[in-house]
């Protein structure tokens, strides 16, 4: 057998193949493209950061979130049965910094508090739903089913509507002229935003 090569329950595997918890096995899909996933029930509005959004269905259009059980986005989910999705722009540094103060726990866990406003974040109400006024795209889900998944929920949301900016418009790709993703690295890194070269 070559050198490079092991032995593992009976697989023959490259011997440069290292053991992964599979705790941290999510770490593998980094970086991921991370949206931002607001909701609104009555006066309460929830905004963060997610990599956990997948599209699952074309036709009809739906999209699968995860969001760990008990916090408070998931909490408006589950009463407003209706999430936005919002891609951001890399620049400016302002659009990066929506990501990061996002990504922390709201000042207020009420019900009624306003994580968006708290923030300083513009947005505005669509079909019920908050858009980033930043945002270089969007989409407004209503819930169509949740599943509960170990720790987390798994919303799948069917689309009502989308927009984006004629960078993705032109040919119904996104052309990576004006759009910069935001790339997530990891949180335990110093800087763990990044985008593609130019």
């Amino acid at each position: 057998m070559p050198k490079h090569v092991k032995r593992e329950a009976g697989i023959m595997l490259d011997s440069d193949l290292e053991r992964v918890k599979p705790t941290i096995v999510y770490r593998l899909f980094n970086p991921q493209v991370p949206v931002i996933i607001c909701s609104k029930s009555k006066k309460g509005v929830a905004a963060m950061p997610a990599n956990s959004c997948s599209p699952v269905s074309d036709s009809p259009p739906l999209i699968s979130i995860a969001l760990k059980k008990g916090i408070r986005t998931n909490k408006i989910i589950r009463s407003s049965l209706l999430f936005s999705i919002n891609w951001v722009n890399f620049n400016p540094e302002s659009s990066r910094r929506v990501i990061l103060d996002l990504a922390k726990t709201s000042e207020s866990e009420s019900q009624s508090s306003d994580k968006l406003k708290e923030n300083k974040i513009p947005y505005v109400i669509v079909r019920g739903a908050p858009v980033l006024k930043r945002a270089c795209a969007f989409a407004i889900c209503r819930v169509q089913k949740r599943l509960t998944t170990g720790d987390h929920d798994l919303f799948i949301g069917r689309v009502s509507i989308a927009r984006a900016i004629q960078d993705f418009t032109k040919d119904e790709y996104w052309r990576f002229e004006d759009y910069k993703p935001v790339l997530y690295i990891g949180s335990i890194r110093p800087y763990p935003l990044m985008t593609i070269s130019k």
